[in-house]
């Protein structure tokens, strides 16, 4: 499942000096729905983002979450280091911006 994160990250996920620091799929087959997830850290111009995926649909929370750069609906770079972006759930996201 791993490589398969990785074609659609680079298939999806098209963003100059984007560096793919992690892809977790440790939990992707837990027995719960809700501990199931696909966790990616991304790392651009030294800000990290952490997606949280949902294991069925990862492609197009990928796809949303690049819509959602596209659209700067993203808080901003310069003031977070660390963004993370929960996609598990479709048509949804809830972003937590971490400031240190």
């Amino acid at each position: 499942m791993r490589f398969d994160v990785l074609s659609a990250i680079k298939k999806y996920c098209t963003i100059d000096h984007l560096l793919i620091r992690r892809i977790d799929v440790s939990k992707a087959y837990s027995e719960s729905y809700g501990h199931r997830q696909i966790v990616v850290a991304l790392e651009e111009n030294d800000v990290t983002t952490i997606l949280r995926l949902n294991t069925e649909d990862y492609k197009e929370a990928l796809r949303q979450y690049m819509a959602l750069r596209a659209n700067a609906l993203i808080p901003s770079k310069e003031l977070n280091k660390l963004i993370v972006i929960d996609l598990r759930i479709t048509n949804l996201a809830f972003i937590t911006p971490n400031l240190y």
